[in-house]
């Protein structure tokens, strides 16, 4: 059995309803999902990498760009929480990161700092990290953040989780139930903590923009958090428009 296994996954319907298409982005010559597991891949505390895709056409088109050396899993359960969790059955770990792939600037140093975090407090179920006014990173729009999870703590909330919105958001089942999971949240660096004007992860159109500005700006090979939080400082009205983005797109 793998230590810690990161799952790297595709929006399924109807999350994705409202989303850019995003098999058909490629960033730097190649498909997003592949751009996305090759950031996870260079975690030095991941142990492997697994895409897990729904039956959606898109999900199906997605499924040809993944790097043949990693595998796949196809969820068909009709909700995250059942996915997961079949997932995990057929490739076991211990421990695992949850990545989503329409976050492209998601930071391997990061993930690493969460592994790092969940080996000095063995007993956590969930590590996250925490913005500035104090919420989970995972429900803003940031993008640069994963989550990490213990295996027999998600095997626990498929088997206790009834509400078609439970199985779907698993962190807010998590979240809900403090008296039952130990939840260790992360406070973000400084940089970071103001995150209202900040939006990484795709949702729209013009999130992509953005992206494809920052990638230009940057370049591929020096895209740590903080070189992408230098940048966003000195263009105000590129945050304008993010905290715009933040309060009115439907993601």
């Amino acid at each position: 059995m793998l230590k810690t296994l990161a799952v790297v996954e595709f929006p399924q319907p109807p999350a994705s309803v409202n989303r850019v298409c995003l098999a058909q982005r490629r960033l730097c010559g190649r498909p997003l999902i592949e751009w996305v597991i090759r950031r996870v891949s260079e975690s030095q505390q991941i142990d492997s990498v697994l895409a897990l895709v729904g039956e959606s056409q898109e999900g199906r088109q997605a499924i040809c760009q993944i790097p043949p050396d990693v595998p796949v899993f196809v969820g068909e359960q009709g909700d995250v929480l059942s996915d997961l969790t079949a997932a995990l059955n057929d490739f076991p770990a211990t421990n695992f990161v949850r990545v989503n792939v329409d976050n492209p600037f998601i930071d391997p140093i990061l993930i690493d700092r969460l592994i790092a975090t969940a080996d000095r407090h063995p007993g956590c179920d969930y590590i996250g990290f925490q913005s500035g006014d104090g919420r989970p990173t995972v429900f803003s729009q940031v993008g640069i953040f994963a989550e990490w999870y213990r295996t027999e703590a998600l095997q626990w909330a498929h088997q206790e989780a009834t509400a078609k919105e439970e199985r779907d958001n698993v962190t807010r089942f998590f979240m809900s139930h403090p008296e039952r999971f130990q939840i260790r949240l992360i406070p973000v660096p400084d940089e970071l903590a103001n995150q209202e004007d900040m939006r990484l992860t795709i949702g729209v159109d013009q999130d992509w923009e953005h992206v494809e500005e920052i990638f230009e700006a940057i370049g591929p090979d020096e895209l740590d958090w903080q070189r992408i939080a230098n940048l966003l400082a000195a263009q105000p009205g590129l945050r304008r428009t993010m905290a715009s983005l933040n309060r009115t797109a439907i993601v």
